[in-house]
Parts: structure tokens; sequence; C-alpha cells
């Protein structure tokens, strides 16, 4: 099979190859599948409208079941069964991640409708310092998976390909952190024939990271656009390259301007970038044909919404509020997830998914400018590409007019390249902030992982 063919179904009938009898699990994704590939080319409208229908069966339930949000969605005016109305839509209060916290298990409807399967424990990596504990049905994670294989679809990968994937392991150690996996996930497995995949501890060493992509030689690699970065920088430092790669996906992080076009240029090969939450589940996936993200409209009502809470047009930015539409375990109603994103314009590409340009990150990656003024800075521009011997770096805004570069060195910088890096920190950073420089062994992950560059301890005061 070449990455040309179409993905070969995996028949649960002995001796029937074609055409392929799925099993239950392969007939549900081959199911959602068939209905995603039509839905997606529906005008905006049409999806708008069939995603209201939806919500009226979620509402429904939630005011009968989840005693936590029955007073805000009485106050809004809906009524069980009810049709919604985007009146009624802008007036159900927006839930932030605090209220969840706080709700806890009052956010847990007293009943299932049936069919949805057992409920599934979740929490979040924390990465925002409040981390989201809950449950979700299996019918929700059946969604996930789906929008798992829609992804793969959309970027014409190989599934009979090796796939190695970097992330947090839960419970790694030195001698835990090289699994091996008969397939990509177990709805691709059930569903499509598949080739094996091979997961590495994101925590271990970037040196061991690297010889184990060498050693796994996958077709694609998925990583967090941090461990991305670290890797290509100790393959330039190496002089080595992945053998068989043809593509990167990421995921779990800010994708920093500037990535894709290193990686093109250092390795040759394309990043595909998604956006997800272990709370949601899938958000939006690139679109096949631009570099831009198309909401996964069929299972989450994504809002992006102003300080006025009203949605914001085309160009501009705002908070993220989601509505998952099918876990019915824990309805999160207008869910402000704590990111920005930019709105975009209808894609070219002819889809009616809801378009976002760019996902800007955390709101305590929001720099928070003397004047009040916010901007989401690129610190790795000027630190990266400065030539300094930075192995790794993370900047802290620690008042209005203070940051605090934290960095991993080959060598303690000079006064002058100091004085060099602050001043591109400042120019970068639309300011002129007192940039003081404090020298550290590493500069840890979060407990699920993941890494950031900068966060303000401003923001969430501002």
């Amino acid at each position: 099979m070449t990455s040309r063919s179409p993905p070969r179904l995996r028949s649960a009938i002995p001796a029937v190859a074609f055409p392929a009898v799925a099993d239950a699990t392969g007939a549900s994704m081959l199911s959602l599948l068939y209905q995603f590939e039509r839905s997606e080319w529906w005008p905006a409208e049409m999806v708008r409208w069939q995603q209201f229908r939806q919500l009226e069966a979620l509402l429904t339930h939630a005011i009968r079941y989840v005693p936590a949000l029955q007073p805000g969605l009485a106050a809004a005016g809906y009524r069980p069964d009810g049709e919604l109305t985007e009146d009624i839509w802008r007036r159900i209060p927006i839930l932030t991640r605090r209220d969840v916290q706080t709700l806890g298990k009052n956010l847990h409807a007293t009943r299932d409708p049936s069919g949805h399967g057992a409920r599934h424990d979740f929490q979040s990596s924390g990465s925002t310092r409040t981390p989201i504990a809950g449950v979700q049905t299996e019918r929700f994670l059946l969604f996930w998976h789906a929008m798992t294989l829609r992804d793969y679809l959309w970027q014409g990968l190989d599934l009979e390909a090796r796939l190695g994937v970097i992330r947090y392991v839960h419970g790694a150690t030195a001698k835990s952190d090289d699994t091996t996996l008969p397939a990509w996930t177990g709805a691709a497995g059930a569903t499509f024939a598949n080739g094996p995949a091979f997961v590495f501890d994101v925590n271990q060493k970037v040196s061991a990271q690297l010889d184990w992509v060498r050693r796994v030689d996958p077709d694609y690699l998925l990583a967090y656009p941090s461990g991305l970065k670290e890797l290509l920088r100790e393959a330039q430092r190496r002089g080595v390259r992945p053998g068989r790669l043809r593509a990167v996906k990421t995921f779990g992080e800010q994708l920093h301007d500037g990535l894709r076009d290193q990686l093109r240029t250092q390795w040759g090969v394309p990043l595909h970038d998604l956006y997800s939450a272990i709370e949601t589940g899938y958000l939006a996936l690139q679109c096949p044909e631009n570099e831009h993200y198309h909401v996964m409209a069929e299972s989450a009502v994504v809002e992006i919404l102003d300080r006025a809470d009203r949605p914001c047009a085309a160009g501009e930015v705002g908070r993220v509020v989601v509505t998952p539409l099918h876990n019915f375990a824990m309805p999160l109603v207008r869910y402000d997830i704590g990111d920005y994103a930019e709105a975009g314009p209808p894609c070219p590409c002819g889809r009616g998914l809801p378009v976002l340009r760019r996902i800007l990150g955390r709101v305590r990656n929001m720099l928070i400018l003397p004047d009040g003024g916010v901007r989401w800075p690129d610190v790795q521009q000027p630190i990266s590409h400065a030539g300094l011997p930075v192995i790794q770096f993370q900047v802290v805004q620690r008042t209005r007019t203070a940051l605090e570069a934290r960095l991993v060195v080959e060598r303690a910088l000079s006064a002058a390249e100091e004085d060099a890096l602050r001043a591109s920190l400042n120019e970068h950073c639309g300011a002129a902030f007192d940039v003081s420089f404090t020298y550290v062994s590493e500069v840890p992950r979060s407990r699920g992982g993941k890494y950031e560059d900068f966060y303000s301890e401003v923001a969430g005061r501002a």
C-alpha cells in the first residue's frame, strides 16, 4: 500500500477481504466517517441548524438531570424539549474552569440516556494550574476516536505505516518508557489495516528521544510542539535526521510561527497540527488544504467570544468557549476552556465547518503590557534565532514591567550577549521590560508532559 492508495478496511469475516465486513466497532466508525464526509461540505447554516437540534437534546437532559445547570438554563428561558434559539443560547451562563472545579460532581448527571455506555473518569493535565476532573461516556469517546480517524484520513496518512508517539506516559520510569502497540489506536486497528505504534515518554532526555526516533524509524511522528523543537535542535547539533519520516503531527500546546518552516527546511516533511482537550475531545483539525483549522462541529460547538461575550468576527481574537455535544454524563455547557483563538473567514476549500486561523494558548500565556494592553509573545524567535548557546529556556512575566528569562545553556552568556538578548526580547514583546536572567539546570515540563516557553504571573490577575 502507498500513501495514494485508499486505506484497507479490516474485515471481521475470515477469507472475506473485499468488500470487507466490519465488526461492531469498525461499523460504528465507518458510519460516523460516512456522515462526516457529507456534513463537512454542508453550508454553515445547515451545520449550525444540526448543532442546535443536538443541543436541544443535551440541554433537555441537563435541565432534568444536572442540578447545577438547572437554574442557569431556566433563567435563560430554555424549557425541556423546547426549541433552542440564538437568543436563548446567548443568555445561558458561561462556565469557567473554576466553576467546573467548584461544582465537581454536582455537574454529573443523575442518570444517562440508554445506550450511552459506561462512564469513564478523566482528569486534565493541570497545565493551567487548575486541573479538571470528571466523567465521560463510551458514546462520547466513540466520537473522539472517530475524529482521530478523520484526522488521519484528511491528512492522507498511510495507516499501515509506522507511527511514533512522544508524549507523557503515566507512571513511566527509565525502564518503562518505550511501548509498542499493534495499532495506532484501538479504533483505527478495528476499522482499517493498521501499522504498529511506538510510544516514548516525553520526560526522557531529548538525546534519548532522538536515539529512540532513529531506532524506531517511524513514518509519522506525533509530538508536542516544544518537544519537536528540542528534537530538531538536537538532530541539527548531531547532524542526523530520521530516515523514513513522512510527516509530523503536533498536539497539546500552542504552535508557534516558524516551526512548520523549520521542520520543512531541516527534515523536509510537513507539519499537521490539531487542537483538542481531555475534557472536550477534538475541537479543531488542520484543514487538509491549508494551515488553519476547521472546528469539529459535528462533536462540539466552539464559540470565539470577545470581552462582552459577543461572537468574534473573522480576524478577531477571543476566548474559546466549548460545548461538547455528546457527553450527557457531564454536560459542559458553554465552557470557557481558558484558551484564546483567532476566528477565521470561510475556508477556500469549500468546507462549511467553522474556521480558526490561530490558537493562541491559555490566559496565562498572555503578556500584559505596561499600559494594560495584551499580546501573545513569540519568545522563541529572539532566543532560538540569535545563535546563542541556549539549550532550553522559559520566560516568565513577574510584573507588568519585569520579565525573567530562565536559561539552560552550554555556557553562561556574556554581558554583551545578555544585552542583545534583552533588547531582542523587548522588541518582540513590544515594550521596554526589565529583563533579568536566571541560569538553571533544566526547565521542567508540567505534570502532563507539556512545556510553556512563556507564561505570565500577571495575566490571571489583570
